[in-house]
């Protein structure tokens, strides 16, 4: 445009001119008619002089518009914010912008571009650049990557052709700095994959409720995939807590977590979720709420299989002892203390029925005893296993004047027959009984007395019950302090032994005596076997006290054997836990061991209860004494548990019958018949035959008329000593 205007310029000056000239020389030559025409031609030239002397003027306008363009221009491309070059066809630069200068770091922008981004640039995209150029396809966008002292940077770059002409063959390029959003997408690839990979459903929302992310898992809760609906589409108790957070909390910028645990009902099974609901902020300002659901359903079912491992017996499925503690502790620190009773229920000879038929029987027999006292309760009392056949039944609110009525619809549904593997078994039960709080105010008391008052009834012949009473716990404490007692009496001294002689029926003479132990403690006095031989038992005493009398007795017939040629059979009495003690059993064994001769003068006395537990083994230790010469005895025989088909099968060899029967032998004729009949068994058994309490002459009489071995009593003789046996019989 500016050239243009100067050639106007010149062409007006020279015409100028030229006008003067031509009108100089018309003054001088033409005529007055020509002189008109030339005129008229100069009008014309004077017209066009004008015309052109407007186009000069606007020229002139445009020219200035177009240099304050052109320093606009300029001005804009050095104030860009974005770095920009000019490049020619040849993708060469030919200028920059200062923006360009400081990303780039160079003030030669040329060599700076040409080695660093443009190098940097793929092939494709190089292509795409000069397939643009050449084609004139304008704009064209492409995301390139450059270096900026080894730092990598990432650019979306726009090339446009300029339209201005004289600009031909320059081409823009500018230049987007995005390395802070690639990172951005870079972290926010790696959130989602976080997001995704949680085992855990996560949720974004904003401000309003509208969800801006989520987790894939989160659809195991909902059909739907739409941002917009799928927190309508949660399960209600979900939802219900979502929108109560965002209402309440965060729209009240209330900086506060919450944590709800909600069941929600599947089609298949119920769904224990946790909801834990928190605000999201940016720049401490709440922009919206983060929601994260989990689920521990197989956590809560892990929960309750490992709360009914430590809490309800596996077989029965009745709580555990562990359990009725808690339970009793919680009714006992209720503020009202509401009354309850305690029934402690425990199998009679139950482990009979474990040793004859095995533990899958006894443990079937368990289960039906289970299933039928869960029948005989009311709704809300409740059923424990506290051991092996024991069972505890915690009565809320029984009257005492009940507790009698279910004691004995208790014993009488378990006194019914068992059907286990098409046999039929029969059992009974015993009962102990204790309450709150008239017998105690803690779980400790309470089971002990509910214990106790069980050991009574199990005393008094089983298959009744027994409440708890303070008479009871005297005797406790008296057994307590005759425990005490007892484990000092063979320190001091105050174990001694007599002799009660057996006379041999046929011929009255001696040559079998029982050796009976004697305690004389220097402050109770004389205390009788019947009492401190079951404390003895119940502290595992026996042991030592056995060993004493097996050693005395050992001593004896060696004395006697020194002192007589005719041999003299010592009678002891062993208890049952003796033999199934496996230790002390063996250390009996090694001593009689040592002195098998003097075992052959020994005999073990066991009463007939005896195999009412623990049948087979009892039998396999009584067969191993017998190898080593001891003869066994059956102490108070028609009184216990003994078949006769079982009878036939123990290695025994001497029946001694219970003085209970010999006492009434001159006024109760059926107690002669039980006498004749137990002789008469042991006869065809090849067993010996001993009387016991025989006191008066027509006893021993009638017990020689019918042939009994031997004859036992005060008739005879009191327990006398060793040296008074040795005067009276050897």
């Amino acid at each position: 445009m500016r050239h243009k205007l100067d050639e106007n310029r010149l062409s007006q000056d020279a015409l100028d001119i030229e006008v003067k000239r031509v009108e100089k020389i018309l003054e001088e030559n033409i005529s007055e008619g020509g002189v008109r025409s030339i005129k008229k031609l100069v009008h014309s030239l004077q017209v066009y002089q004008e015309e052109l002397t407007l186009q000069n003027i606007e020229l002139e306008r445009h020219q200035q518009e177009s240099d304050i363009l052109r320093e606009y221009y300029y001005t804009l491309f050095n104030l860009l914010p974005l770095p920009a070059v000019y490049v020619d066809e040849r993708l060469h630069v030919v200028d920059s912008n200062q923006a360009a200068k400081n990303t780039f770091r160079s003030e030669n922008i040329s060599l700076g571009i040409t080695n660093s981004l443009m190098k940097s640039l793929s092939r494709d995209s190089i292509q795409l650049l000069y397939n643009s150029i050449r084609s004139n396809t304008y704009p064209i966008y492409l995301e390139v990557q450059g270096n900026n002292q080894d730092v990598q940077i990432f650019y979306d770059l726009v090339l446009t052709k300029l339209n201005d002409c004289e600009d031909e063959g320059k081409f823009l390029i500018v230049f987007k700095d995005t390395t802070i959003e690639q990172k951005l997408k870079e972290k926010n690839a790696i959130f989602l994959s976080v997001l995704n990979s949680s085992s855990d459903s996560i949720i974004s929302l904003d401000m309003k409720g509208a969800v801006k992310e989520y987790s894939r898992n989160l659809c195991q809760y909902t059909v739907e995939t739409n941002n917009e609906n799928i927190i309508e589409s949660l399960p209600l108790p979900i939802k219900k807590e979502i929108d109560n957070y965002i209402e309440h909390k965060v729209k009240l910028n209330v900086r506060h977590e919450k944590t709800i645990e909600v069941i929600v009902k599947n089609v298949r099974h119920p769904l224990w979720l946790r909801i834990q609901l928190f605000p999201v902020e940016e720049s401490g300002i709440i922009v919206g709420t983060g929601c994260i659901i989990s689920n521990h359903t197989e956590s809560i079912k892990q929960e309750k299989e490992i709360s009914n491992l430590a809490y309800y017996d596996h077989l029965t499925n009745c709580g555990n002892r562990r359990l009725l503690r808690l339970r009793v502790s919680k009714l006992i620190s209720q503020v009202d203390n509401p009354s309850f009773t305690m029934f402690f229920v425990d199998l009679d000879h139950f482990k009979d029925i474990n040793d004859i038929y095995g533990h899958n029987v006894g443990d079937e027999m368990l289960v039906q005893v289970a299933s039928r006292l869960k029948k005989a309760i009311r709704p809300f009392d409740e059923l424990f296993r506290v051991g092996g056949d024991e069972f505890l039944i915690l009565f809320h609110q029984l009257p005492t004047e009940m507790s009698s009525d279910r004691a004995y619809r208790i014993i009488e549904i378990l006194s019914t027959p068992f059907i286990i593997d098409e046999k039929e078994l029969v059992s009974s039960a015993s009962i102990g009984i204790s309450r709150f709080p008239e017998d105690g105010i803690d779980f400790i008391s309470l089971y002990k007395k509910a214990d106790t008052a069980l050991y009574k009834a199990k005393k008094n012949g089983r298959k009744r019950f027994r409440f708890f009473s303070e008479t009871m716990l005297l005797q406790i404490k008296k057994n307590f302090e005759l425990e005490e007692n007892l484990r000092k009496a063979m320190a001091k001294n105050e174990f001694s032994t007599e002799l009660m002689p057996q006379i041999r029926c046929s011929d009255s003479t001696c040559q079998n005596v029982e050796l009976l132990l004697r305690w004389n403690n220097e402050v109770i006095g004389l205390v009788p076997p019947n009492d401190f031989i079951p404390v003895a038992e119940r502290s595992e005493l026996i042991h030592t006290i056995t060993e004493f009398v097996i050693e005395d007795a050992i001593n004896k017939i060696k004395a006697l054997n020194k002192f007589s040629p005719k041999k003299v059979y010592i009678s002891i009495n062993i208890s049952k836990l003796d033999i199934l003690n496996t230790h002390f059993f063996e250390i009996m064994k090694a001593r009689l061991d040592k002195d098998k001769k003097i075992a052959k003068q020994l005999t073990f006395e066991l009463t007939e209860s005896v195999f009412s537990d623990s049948y087979t083994l009892i039998v396999d230790r009584l067969n191993q004494l017998k190898l080593l010469g001891v003869s066994i005895s059956i102490d108070d025989f028609g009184t216990g548990y003994s078949s006769l088909s079982q009878l036939s099968e123990l290695p025994i060899d001497e029946l001694k019958i219970d003085k209970s029967f010999i006492s009434k032998l001159g006024s109760d004729e059926s107690d002669k018949k039980i006498c004749l009949a137990i002789l008469s068994m042991a006869k065809s058994l090849g067993y010996r035959c001993v009387a016991e309490g025989v006191e008066s002459e027509e006893q021993f009489n009638w017990l020689a008329s019918i042939f009994c071995d031997y004859s036992q009593g005060y008739f005879h003789s009191k327990p006398i000593t060793f040296k008074d046996f040795i005067s009276r019989y050897v």
